[in-house]
């Protein structure tokens, strides 16, 4: 996940996807086979089969 961006009504994310490719994804769309049913500041989540999982954004390093 590189962000999220967006006014907090309709949130959106950036996802960089396998073979270096980017999308930007809303809840309800469709990304390799996984659905997004949420999207919060900073972090994502998609769910198949029933079961979701979140994906965050990268703790920065100093």
């Amino acid at each position: 996940m590189l962000g999220t961006f967006g006014s907090q009504t309709d949130l959106q994310a950036l996802l960089k996807l396998r073979g270096g490719t980017t999308a930007t994804v809303s809840r309800g769309d469709s990304v390799n086979g996984q659905t997004v049913v949420a999207i919060e500041d900073g972090r994502v989540a998609l769910a198949r089969n029933g079961t979701a999982h979140w994906l965050e954004m990268p703790a920065p390093t100093s």
